[in-house]
């Protein structure tokens, strides 16, 4: 009879490997993201401004065009209505802009802007926008009845009007 041999040793076990992330790796993880962050948060912030800016003009341009209808109606920028009779008799004041007019963005948000008519007379008017945000770098930007426009910032007109 043949016995057949038996091993007396134990099976063999294969050592187990730990899986995951050593403390090296999260470190140069976290890095990467802060130094994303800290590009990305300021872009995003002057992309948000300009944004604003840009309404804030079209808001303006708005409001201008606005007077001019009235003047095209009337001879006259401080008369409105013409469809009473005699026509152009109700005075038209500065602070007669139409609500939508007064402010930007608006379509509703967070308001950024307050415009107005800073000056009015029977043949010209200044329309203003005065930023909320203080640091804004353009500052209060206008249009005048000629069409030019100006801005009090720091940027200049040319950088905060065609931008």
């Amino acid at each position: 009879m043949s016995t057949a041999h038996l091993s007396s040793s134990p099976p063999r076990v294969r050592p187990s490997r730990q899986r995951g992330i050593t403390l090296v790796e999260l470190l140069v993880a976290v890095t990467v993201v802060g130094i994303l962050t800290a590009v990305a948060v300021p872009s995003y912030g002057e992309y948000t401004r300009r944004a604003a800016r840009s309404d804030a003009q079209l808001t303006l341009q708005s409001a201008a065009t606005w007077l001019e209808r009235r003047y095209a109606e009337c001879n006259r920028y401080t008369f409105i209505d013409a469809s009473t009779n005699p026509p152009c008799t109700t005075a038209l004041s500065a602070s007669d802009l139409p609500a939508e007019l007064k402010v930007s963005p608006s379509g509703g948000g967070k308001q950024r802007y307050t415009v107005s008519v800073s000056a009015l007379d029977a043949q010209s008017y200044t329309v203003q926008a005065v930023p909320l945000d203080t640091t804004d770098k353009c500052g209060t930007m206008r249009i005048l009845s000629t069409g030019a426009r100006e801005a009090t910032g720091t940027l200049g007109v040319n950088n905060c009007w065609r931008r």
